[in-house]
């Protein structure tokens, strides 16, 4: 999942340039995501992953068990940032207003702040 993520950064930065706002914060929700399934992949199989997060919404048992894992001074960070993304993204799919370039900016921040998280405070 390490490589879906960092492809998911590829596309939103190439759906970037054609200014497909909407299309590249779907890309960078999922970059963030897909992260998120490869440092859970350190302590459960992806098969238990599915198997303990069944009968919920994985996306949010996915952020409350990443959060236990982060460290303390970034768990808001985190989670306010994972919160606005999930909601950016939301918008994305399923509105009929498109992203524009401003919150767009904003969502691509928040995903390289978050990414950097993953990485380094955990």
């Amino acid at each position: 999942m390490e490589k879906k993520s960092k492809k998911s950064i590829k596309a939103a930065n190439f759906l970037e340039t054609k200014k497909f706002y909407s299309s590249g914060v779907h890309c960078l929700y999922y970059a963030v995501y897909q992260k998120m399934i490869s440092v859970l992949s350190i302590s459960y199989s992806y098969k238990e992953q599915r198997n303990l997060f069944k009968g919920e919404n994985s996306h949010n048992k996915f952020i409350k068990e990443i959060c236990l894992l982060i460290k303390q001074e970034q768990r808001d960070s985190f989670k306010n940032g994972v919160d606005f993304l999930k909601r950016m993204r939301c918008k994305a799919d399923y509105n009929d207003k498109d992203i524009n370039k401003q919150t767009y900016s904003k969502c691509k921040d928040i995903t390289l702040m978050i990414l950097n998280i993953l990485t380094n405070d955990i």
